[in-house]
């Protein structure tokens, strides 16, 4: 919904692997835990980054958007950017879901606190 701004090896990606979600999400997840709560939830981090690397892209409908913003920091304009738009996933998805649904209500990737990395998940399309 708006741009899902996320480094993978180093670079932005232009597309968005469900392993590379997933890992955001994670992140996200485990530092608002750790700031509103004091710790961190009890996950398989690791295990369930490992398993979310079998989830198949089967479509991607994403392009490119660059959202300007001033930097009152560095007194100039610039632009973030990010991929926009649906991914369809296939795989074993069922234990992503209260992940993928946290992170509906806020966000994930980089520069949450300016808007981006909205995400929806359409429910109607995930047990056929």
């Amino acid at each position: 919904m708006t741009p899902f701004r996320v480094k993978a090896n180093g670079k932005y990606t232009r597309n968005v692997p469900f392993h590379i979600l997933i890992r955001s999400a994670l992140r996200r997840i485990s530092s608002l835990e750790a700031a509103y709560y004091g710790q961190e939830p009890k996950l398989d981090y690791k295990g369930l980054v490992e398993r979310a690397q079998h989830v198949r892209t089967v479509k991607e409908e994403l392009k490119w958007q660059d959202l300007p913003r001033f930097s009152y920091r560095q007194r100039r304009w610039m632009t973030i950017g990010g991929p926009v738009g649906s991914v369809v996933y296939e795989g074993e998805i069922a234990e992503f879901l209260p992940i993928l649904r946290y992170v509906q209500e806020v966000n994930a990737g980089k520069q949450t606190s300016f808007g981006l990395g909205r995400i929806e998940i359409n429910a109607s399309t995930l047990f056929k």
